[in-house]
């Protein structure tokens, strides 16, 4: 596993919006791990500019030399990957090495139990790949915490095998969902203005 790979544990991703990291599945098993899931906004490359960079830095010095159809390519992969951590100078690191940092900042470096315990998976969910849609997930369901909180109830984990599939399915598969998105006990018809509220919610 990648993450085993890692010399600290992994607290956060960042990605751009491609619909493979909104796979249920996928944003499951990072929850799994207690790792949160930050998507950035579409059209904003920058956000994520390390990452452009060092593919930039991959394509430049490493694809351009390599055979992709090579028998070997996987062993060349690995020799590269080793050769841009621990041997690589890189100028936004001052000279230094990937390794190197890590070494430098080894002290601030927390352990991955301290991770889990600071962990809070209540504010934690699952991510919708359209911006648009995301956003107004978040902002029902902070109308939907608001109401729990109210009556007095404790808020739950994101997770599946925590929730029930009515509070908190996977929302964009269309075969299941058509023209509806769901968001707790709320059904919203996509192209119209009446909504329709479930009574689980307000009793």
């Amino acid at each position: 596993m990648i993450l085993e790979e890692f010399p600290f544990p992994v607290q956060r991703i960042q990605t751009d919006r491609g619909r493979e990291f909104f796979a249920y599945s996928f944003q499951e098993k990072l929850m799994e791990y207690g790792i949160k899931f930050r998507p950035i906004k579409p059209g904003s490359p920058h956000l994520n500019g390390k990452v452009e960079r060092s593919q930039r830095t991959d394509l430049e010095e490493f694809y351009s030399t390599a055979d992709l159809k090579g028998s070997d390519l996987k062993d060349r992969l690995r020799e590269w990957q080793d050769h841009y951590n621990q041997f690589r100078p890189h100028g936004s690191l001052g000279g230094r090495t990937p390794w190197e940092m890590w070494e430098e900042r080894l002290h601030l470096t927390p352990f991955r139990d301290e991770v889990e315990v600071k962990y809070d998976s209540t504010a934690e969910r699952i991510r919708h790949p359209v911006y648009r849609i995301d956003l107004e997930l978040m902002e029902r369901e902070k109308k939907i915490g608001k109401q729990l909180a109210h009556m007095g109830a404790m808020p739950q984990s994101r997770r599946s095998s925590c929730v029930p599939a009515w509070l908190y399915p996977p929302l964009w598969y269309p075969s299941v969902y058509r023209n509806t998105r769901t968001v707790g006990a709320e059904r919203i018809s996509i192209g119209r203005t009446a909504t329709h509220r479930d009574d689980l919610l307000l009793q």
